[in-house]
């Protein structure tokens, strides 16, 4: 996905309404009453070692907890259509690094208490998130005596098309963005637009209305309506009207991304195929999730050379991985 993209969404989870209202939607529990929301602030990364290779679209915010302690929220949001499989082998470093650096600026007179970090993956993609939600290695019976002392992630993973409605008298402003990115006809998404006005009046801060709107202009409404020419909204009140002008041309764009995915599907099924009729059921187990990461339908067709013309399945993945 674009940087424009991972940067506009960025901008909108920037704002303490927007984490406030995410945190108080999605990650339930007693827990919520421990914490002080108005000390909530987002933490800034640059400070962070070299070594932490962190992404420009993740997030750190932290809250005190009513015992004087706090709450690191480290939120990585994922744009892309495809699936990090990868994921908690990822936040598992990034975490031991953040606990490393809230370490190192300590302060040096008072006893140091371990940070309480919480990992949350916002997932926007269009394909079913398929990886694993956690870390933990399979300890052998002869081992089995130290697994105590193993380590073990499990990360919290929040889906933008499966999220369940929040409902109550005050709108929810990470709901709204939400409820924009799941509606699939006309009526659904001029719900979705009354729904997100109703939170951005309701939060009333003019600097998080003109980031939401940045993010419809320059991110939902290209991603919809590829190829057709759409006039920028300069206010929220726009946006039903524009939708009942133009949603019939954004239809036909969708039908027509829907028909491009659905020949990639088939390509890669192909492929798997190919080489578990060459190289068995095993060879193709592993090659499947390799393939979900590529999207250039020309290195899909030099796969399928490879997997012809090729002398081993370990030749083949060795190949696949330096895509």
């Amino acid at each position: 996905m674009s940087i424009q993209y991972d940067g506009a969404y960025k901008r909108v989870f920037s704002f303490r309404e927007v984490i406030e209202h995410f945190a108080k939607a999605y990650l339930r529990g007693d827990w919520q009453a421990a914490v002080l929301w108005e000390t909530l602030e987002l933490c800034p990364t640059e400070h962070v070692s070299p070594e932490f290779e962190r992404r420009d679209n993740d997030l750190v915010w932290r809250v005190s907890r009513r015992d004087g302690s706090g709450l690191y929220i480290y939120l990585m949001l994922e744009f892309q259509s495809g699936v990090d499989r990868g994921m908690a082998v990822r936040i598992n470093r990034y975490m031991a690094m953040l606990i490393e650096d809230d370490w190192l600026r300590r302060d040096k007179g008072q006893r140091w208490r371990v940070p309480t970090v919480l990992p949350v993956v916002v997932y926007t993609g269009s394909a079913p998130w398929t990886a694993g939600l956690e870390l933990v290695p399979e300890w052998p019976q002869e081992l089995r005596a130290l697994e105590e002392y193993g380590q073990r992630l499990r990360y919290l993973l929040v889906e933008a098309g499966t999220a369940t409605e929040v409902t109550g008298e005050r709108a929810n402003l990470a709901d709204g963005l939400f409820r924009i990115e799941r509606a699939r006809n006309r009526d659904q998404l001029v719900a979705a637009l009354g729904w997100m006005r109703k939170a951005l009046s309701e939060a009333g801060n003019p600097e998080l209305d003109a980031a939401s709107l940045g993010w419809f202009n320059d991110v939902y409404v290209p991603s919809r309506a590829r190829g057709v020419r759409v006039e920028q909204l300069t206010s929220w009140k726009e946006a039903p009207e524009m939708v009942e002008q133009h949603f019939d041309s954004w239809a036909d764009a969708w039908i027509a991304k829907g028909e491009e995915r659905g020949a990639e599907a088939a390509r890669k099924d192909l492929l798997v195929k190919l080489v578990r009729k060459r190289y068995g059921a095993g060879a193709a187990s592993e090659i499947a999730p390799l393939l979900d990461e590529i999207r250039s339908p020309p290195a899909l067709d030099e796969i399928g050379f490879w997997i012809v013309d090729g002398n081993s399945a370990d030749d083949l993945l060795a190949k696949l991985r330096k895509l």
